[in-house]
């Protein structure tokens, strides 16, 4: 049985849409795989439940609830369906947990997307929980599924603590959906907001001024290491007139506005702000270049913890691939909008004035223009080991970027 891996699909509904952009191509590709029995691996992140609301692993009705809301939203329906189709023709479902999905650990979870798929695949329909490596067998070949490369080598969990504070607050009361494009880099996506709406963080504040994030923006040493992260970044990309007109705009107990002969350094300060998250969304790259040292090293690492010949990888959003003598390694990518980032000081004020005109992730917009790369990575049994291949779905039907012989 072949073996289809993908990773960070996102998938919001109703007012927190996500930024899922394979809607019409990831059913194209699941019923053009699954002519045959096909495995589907769901990589992590396939649900943006952790933006909807407080985390829901005390309340694992809600839980439920909100996981089927997701699956039956018009626009992730047909997706639904065609993962059903997958296993009414005698293909397997394997559902892992991101940082974004905990929830899928619940059985509450687990029987709505059951009933949403339908019974008839019940048996083959399976979820792993946690960070953990899953390790398939094809063709007598171990291969290494991971989400997040970090999780897993020893680096602390980023925390939840600025999506949960600022981020999905803003998404939910301000329609901030933009910060979405940043993902998978929370800090990117808080300093893209500061600086685009400085007035919406202030009114979500407004009610509790002693708010751990504006601690952090005060300098609280005491607050989240997330937290604090941002609040370095928020320093480092300011200079002091610039932090102190930022700040007295975010305080809730301050008055909207600044001095008219300060308004200039405030503009300035936001689009030094806009430049700081922009330089940290990851180079864009051809999905058959090589991934970065980093996550090389970690999946060596990996890969030896998990006696594997192969190790696929998503949460970076980038994909990639790379093949050595001892081990095969392929960022998935995800199936989510994204856009480049402007090169001169003009083209970012015109990011900056786009994004409070309209603060929602809409393709048809012309500033930022938006684009995706439908990637993924499949394995099938071949000539008594496996072949591994990264490949993308197109317009045109089935692309392959890179590809590697494995033997047991």
């Amino acid at each position: 049985m072949r073996t289809l891996v993908l990773s960070d699909l996102h998938l919001g509904y109703g007012a927190m849409p996500g930024v899922f952009a394979g809607a019409r191509a990831l059913p194209a590709l699941l019923d053009e795989l699954a002519r045959r029995p096909l495995r589907v691996v769901l990589n992590g992140d396939t649900f943006d439940d952790a933006a909807l609301g407080e985390p829901l692993e005390s309340d694992p009705g809600r839980a439920g609830q909100q996981l089927r809301a997701i699956a039956e939203h018009p626009t992730n329906a047909p997706l639904f369906a065609a993962l059903a189709r997958v296993l009414e023709r005698g293909g397997e479902l394997v559902l892992r947990a991101g940082e974004h999905d905990p929830e899928l650990g619940l059985a509450a979870v687990q029987a709505g997307l059951r009933a949403v798929l339908g019974a008839g695949g019940a048996a083959r329909l399976a979820f792993q929980a946690g960070q953990g490596p899953a390790v398939f067998a094809v063709g007598g070949v171990r291969i290494a599924v991971v989400h997040d490369l970090a999780a897993v080598d020893g680096a602390p969990p980023p925390g939840r603590a600025v999506p949960l504070r600022l981020i999905h607050p803003l998404r939910r009361q301000f329609g901030v959906d933009f910060v979405d494009l940043f993902k998978p880099d929370a800090i990117a996506g808080a300093l893209a907001a500061l600086a685009v709406n400085p007035t919406a963080v202030k009114l979500l504040f407004a009610a509790e001024p002693a708010a751990p994030v504006w601690q952090a923006l005060a300098g609280d040493a005491a607050a989240d290491p997330q937290l604090r992260a941002l609040a370095g970044a928020f320093d480092a990309s300011l200079g002091a007139h610039e932090r102190e007109l930022l700040l007295a705009a975010l305080d809730p107990a301050g008055a909207i506005g600044c001095e008219p002969r300060d308004a200039w350094i405030f503009d300035q300060a936001r689009r030094k702000l806009l430049e700081a998250a922009l330089r940290r969304l990851p180079a864009r790259r051809a999905p058959g270049d090589p991934p970065d040292d980093a996550a090389w090293a970690a999946a060596r690492a990996l890969a030896g913890e998990c006696a594997a010949r192969a190790v696929l990888a998503g949460h970076s959003h980038v994909p990639c691939f790379r093949a050595e003598a001892e081990l095969t390694f392929a960022g998935t990518g995800a199936w989510v909008w994204a856009f480049d980032p402007p090169a001169d000081d003009a083209a970012r004020a015109r990011l900056l004035a786009a994004w409070q005109r309209d603060p929602r992730v809409d393709p048809r917009r012309r500033e930022p223009a938006l684009s995706a790369r439908f990637t993924a990575g499949l394995i099938e049994p071949r000539d008594g080991g496996a072949h591994l291949r990264l490949v993308e779905w197109t317009d045109a039907g089935l692309r392959e970027h890179a590809a590697r012989a494995l033997s047991p």
